[in-house]
């Protein structure tokens, strides 16, 4: 039977409240675009109010689901898209900045 993924696009209320929710989401701050849960199956995404960045941001947390060996990962293994740091890749303005 294949796996079940869901993913859900967040408020910025309910970003935050996820922190209280799961002990393992303690590293999720408003830094955060969007994590991935892989333990679970579930991935959040921050409603940035831009469809095409909310679009690239489910896909990116997807992929995170779909890992075999987790990146950007912290020691609860939640996968994490950071805005400005955080991660082995340095955050998402700082790789967008230096990709122009």
């Amino acid at each position: 039977m294949p796996h079940t993924y869901k993913i859900v696009l967040a408020n910025d209320q309910e970003f935050r409240d996820l922190a209280r929710k799961d002990a393992r989401y303690a590293g999720v701050t408003d830094e955060n675009l969007g994590f991935a849960d892989p333990i679970k199956r579930v991935a959040y995404v921050r409603d940035t109010l831009w469809p095409e960045l909310n679009r690239f941001l489910i896909d990116h947390e997807f992929e995170h689901l779909l890992e075999t060996e987790g990146t950007d990962e912290d020691e609860f293994g939640i996968r994490h898209k950071k805005l400005f740091g955080g991660g082995g890749g340095g955050g998402f303005i700082k790789r967008a900045i230096s990709a122009v």
